[in-house]
């Protein structure tokens, strides 16, 4: 038994060297790989900024200040808003110019809790057109009188009848973008919004919930480079190593349990000694140690283990129990 588990630790252990010396070659070998490299890019997009003029008189603000970044603005000290809508645009190469012409809109409804609309009116706000080239931005004005505006949805509720609706207004900009960057053409549109709420003594824009966004596009070739493999590449090989190892340790330490005595839960019924050799007038081969020692025990006897011999006895008068540890298989 001590040598099939030798014989597996042998076969195991030169798997395992094989493994490390396959994995040792490959990691020290440069690998060819086909990878996706970006030529040139550019950016676009549109942001909203808002600001309103105080324009009466009030307790809180002298007239001229401007105000932004606030909670709300109120219809009786700046009833008016200032917004910018800012287009731009940031190429990698320097040949590139595009042509931008936006165009504004405000989109006025009465919504329900569910967000579906009682009614919906559109209103013009503005337009602008401008040349961008290299990395450049344009900017749109755009002028909204919420007083007015506010004033007008009462008059729509009066008119059609009033709901128990939300007023919301959506400023939307529409920005088409023509021109080129290096041999390509670029011909894009993007859509810009930003809410406005309007209540009975106040309004005030929801920036932070604005669709504007900046966006990139990327055009890219086909390159092929040469790097060294990682261990993420080396699995199979790490996988063989791992077993390899494993059943290497698990076949030597299954031949050393067999140690001394073959088994050691019996070793407090066995003792070293010598086989005697002689003519027994039985000799009786017991193929299982628990058996043997079973008889040891019945007769009043020990188990007798040969080192050299690699046998098990037990002496009962003229009669041998024995066990040759090399025939059995346990």
């Amino acid at each position: 038994m001590k040598k099939l588990y030798s014989i597996i630790a042998f076969v195991f252990f030169i798997i395992m060297v094989a493994g490390i010396s396959w994995a040792f070659v490959l990691y020290t070998e440069p690998v060819n790989e086909t990878i996706q490299v970006v030529d040139y890019s550019y950016s676009y997009g549109g942001t909203y900024n808002l600001s309103a003029e105080v324009i009466f008189d009030n307790p809180v603000y002298e007239r001229g200040t401007v105000l932004s970044d606030m909670a709300g603005y109120f219809y009786t000290i700046s009833p008016v808003a200032d917004i910018e809508y800012l287009f731009s645009y940031s190429p990698t190469l320097q040949d590139s110019m595009v042509q931008v012409d936006t165009e504004t809109i405000l989109r006025i409804q009465s919504l329900n809790d569910e967000n579906t609309p009682y009614w919906t009116k559109e209103l013009p706000l503005s337009t602008s057109s401008f040349s961008l080239e290299g990395s450049s931005s344009g900017s749109d004005e755009i002028v909204l009188d919420a007083a007015d505006i506010y004033s007008s949805t009462v008059e729509i509720e009066e008119t059609v009848g009033t709901s128990s609706g939300r007023i919301i207004g959506y400023v939307v900009t529409t920005a088409n973008m023509e021109g080129y960057i290096s041999s390509t053409e670029i011909n894009l549109q993007t859509i810009s919004t930003l809410p406005v709420y309007f209540r009975s003594e106040y309004y005030y824009p929801d920036l932070e919930n604005a669709s504007s966004s900046i966006e990139t596009k990327n055009f890219y070739s086909i390159s092929e480079v040469e790097r060294n493999r990682d261990i993420m590449d080396l699995w199979m090989q790490l996988a063989i190593i791992a077993v390899g190892f494993i059943v290497f340790i698990y076949a030597v330490a299954m031949g050393r349990s067999k140690g001394e005595y073959g088994h050691s839960e019996f070793k407090d019924w066995i003792s070293d000694g010598s086989f005697p050799g002689g003519d027994w007038d039985k000799e009786i081969y017991i193929p299982v140690l628990k058996d043997l020692v079973d008889i040891a025990i019945d007769t009043g006897k020990r188990v007798i283990y040969d080192k050299e011999e690699n046998i098990f006895f037990v002496i009962d008068g003229s009669t041998l129990y024995f066990l040759l540890i090399d025939e059995k298989e346990d």
